[in-house]
């Protein structure tokens, strides 16, 4: 099972394979960050960070036709909206162990090392 969805990748990109490593260079970049203030915002129960952090999750998804993660990141987003906090953790391991598929299937699609720095 692939988790980009080549037809909604191909809307947006339009066939340009350097639009779509450079989607995939910015989404990589901004993981470290990102990923940390949802941690921080699950451990906090800070219910606001973490719907704001999965709605922008969302979106990026969003950008490779990642639908399964749109759809994950949105439950979280849902969730957190609704000051319940009780599966979220569960969820977001789910979503990160989705994140390293997406990464597999970007390095894949662009020949990219797509490396998470880790700082």
């Amino acid at each position: 099972m692939t988790l980009i969805d080549q037809s909604a990748l191909d809307t947006i990109i339009d066939g340009d394979s350097e639009l779509l490593a450079d989607l995939a260079i910015m989404f990589v970049q901004m993981l470290p960050d990102t990923d940390a203030r949802l941690r921080l915002a699950v451990q906090s129960s800070n219910t606001k960070e973490v719907s704001l952090v999965a709605h922008q999750l969302h979106s990026r998804f969003g950008y490779f036709g990642a639908k399964p993660l749109q759809e994950l990141a949105r439950k979280i987003e849902l969730s957190a909206d609704g000051n319940d906090l009780t599966n979220i953790a569960q969820w977001c391991t789910e979503m990160r162990a989705g994140i390293e598929t997406l990464l597999n299937e970007l390095r894949s699609m662009t020949r990219l090392p797509l490396e998470k720095n880790e700082d």
